[in-house]
């Protein structure tokens, strides 16, 4: 009985961890990405992978400065071809392209913000994106 509770106890941190943990792409995807950052230690996991992507995105409100998630994300090349299009399961948004200019859009509540961004050849850049509380 004492086992059965703490194999079954075992199992519910697994769990609480699996729930926890931000979103990373297959690592043979063409565009690796990952999301999150909902809870301190969510936050940190993304912190200690981030070096190995060279674009952050931060989704939060205008005014109140509150973290969003659930935004829907577009990665679109300099020809127009999507080369990501997800939801991002937090408001850190980390992705690893190729330098140069891309489309990039997140969609909130059926408002969407887009900008051009020049991904940089070294180094990580971070863009913001807000929306009206």
């Amino acid at each position: 009985m004492q086992s059965k509770r703490a194999f079954g106890m075992a199992m519910l941190a697994v769990g609480a961890l699996l729930v926890a943990s931000p979103a990373w792409t297959d690592p043979g995807e063409p565009v690796p990405y990952m999301s999150g950052g909902v809870g301190k230690g969510e936050r940190e996991r993304l912190r200690q992978a981030a070096e190995d992507y060279n674009l952050k995105l931060v989704f939060h409100t205008r005014e109140q400065g509150a973290f969003l998630a659930r935004v829907q994300v577009t990665i679109r090349d300099p020809d127009g071809k999507a080369l990501i299009r997800t939801t991002s399961d937090g408001p850190w948004f980390y992705v690893r392209l190729p330098p140069g200019p891309y489309h990039v859009t997140g969609e909130v509540r059926g408002i969407t913000v887009g900008r051009m961004i020049d991904v940089p050849a070294e180094g990580q850049i971070q863009v913001n994106y807000c929306w009206p509380d």
